[in-house]
């Protein structure tokens, strides 16, 4: 083997390397996340009626993917819009902050995201993208699901959809929840996240 293809190899041993941490860090990261969300649904911090809480062994998750954690870019409105968004029989005040927008599979796709308050200079920000899929009524719930996506200070999103929650209407009726908007109905199924509860 000579020199340049030894180099060449061990380039792609390292890019390897890198790529198979961040992938442990991100399943790490997400394992952490689910085992926080149930254990408040054990400790009763969370939206379950008391016969469901006296049996609750758990929330169903499809399995963590990778190919699901997406680099999304924003495309944000000139300035945000005062909207109100349709929960259940009343409504809710949110700001239109602008698209998240994401490849799939080639296919490149726009969801609304929205935030409770205008954020201030030097603000983090964490978007609201209420959504519907191909799976919901299936394999998920059919009043779509919710992720909170980071935004960066390039203007990049963290869209991990592996994070995607049901809202807390899908456990208990007394919740009213935000219904997702016409716009972010997705054309694809989003195997990852929160399944139905029951």
């Amino acid at each position: 083997m000579n020199l340049n293809k030894i180099f060449l190899f061990l380039v792609l041993l390292g890019l390897w390397s890198c790529g198979n941490k961040e992938r442990e860090a991100h399943h790490a990261a997400v394992v952490a996340h689910r085992a926080h969300t149930n254990n408040q649904f054990v400790r009763g911090d969370g939206p379950l009626e008391p016969a469901d809480a006296a049996v609750f062994s758990g929330l169903k998750y499809y399995p963590i993917s990778h190919e699901y954690n997406l680099t999304a870019t924003l495309e944000p409105l000139f300035e945000p819009v005062e909207v109100l968004l349709r929960q259940g029989d009343t409504s809710k005040l949110m700001w239109k902050f602008g698209h998240v927008v994401f490849t799939w599979q080639a296919n490149t796709h726009k969801l609304l995201a929205f935030t409770d308050m205008i954020p201030g200079p030097g603000d983090s920000i964490e978007l609201f993208v209420p959504f519907f899929d191909q799976t919901n009524g299936v394999t998920t719930y059919e009043g779509g699901r919710y992720v909170y996506p980071a935004l960066n200070k390039d203007g990049t999103v963290n869209l991990d959809f592996n994070l995607a929650s049901n809202p807390y209407c899908a456990y208990n009726h007394k919740y009213n929840c935000v219904v997702p908007p016409a716009d972010n109905e997705l054309p694809l199924k989003v195997e990852a996240g929160e399944m139905r509860f029951k």
